[in-house]
């Protein structure tokens, strides 16, 4: 005689207990995908803010060094601003200043490209300000082959490039 086969619970915690997985093991897998799912989320949205900072991080360094271009342009080259030398070698002086804290917020991810984010808004600088003439009133205005049009020019395309090279921000 063989034994009566065994039923199968068929509702209710039988059911659950005879089942092939134990109940916390369900509970804990299910407390897991809800954890992970979170996680993963919480990494998107966080790389999508940091793509979002990192682009306006650009946009505005790029406009900072548009405007410090064009002033210095404009301070050079434009003899209706010879009257006032001071006050625009003031702004340039001020728009390097903001320009280089800038640059300091974010760091480059290769070494090499950030040998040359910190030494390009130096040799910036130094093009700007370095001329004797940079603060006389009494300056010539220079001609478009001017040697400093050319540096300008090489340092401008050089920073642009450093600022559309692999950086991250720094910590805020």
């Amino acid at each position: 005689m063989s034994a009566p086969p065994l039923e199968p619970a068929s509702s209710g915690i039988g059911a659950i207990l005879t089942a092939g997985t134990p109940l916390w093991a369900t509970i804990l897998l299910a407390c897991f995908a809800a954890w992970l799912t979170h996680s993963l989320a919480k990494r998107r949205e966080q790389e999508k803010e940091d793509r979002d900072a990192m682009r306006q991080w650009r946009k505005d360094a790029t406009q900072h060094l548009d405007d410090i271009l064009d002033r210095a342009r404009n301070h050079y080259f434009d003899s209706s601003l010879l009257a006032s030398t001071e006050k625009s070698a003031f702004e340039i002086t001020g728009k390097l200043k903001k320009f280089s804290a800038h640059m300091r917020r974010s760091s480059c991810t290769a070494s090499a490209d950030m040998t040359a984010a910190i030494d390009l808004p130096v040799q910036l600088n130094e093009v700007l300000t370095d001329p004797p003439d940079f603060n006389d009133p009494n300056r010539s205005i220079r001609k478009f082959d001017d040697p400093l049009v050319q540096r300008l020019h090489d340092i401008e395309e050089s920073l642009v490039q450093s600022i559309s090279a692999p950086r991250k921000l720094s910590s805020r």
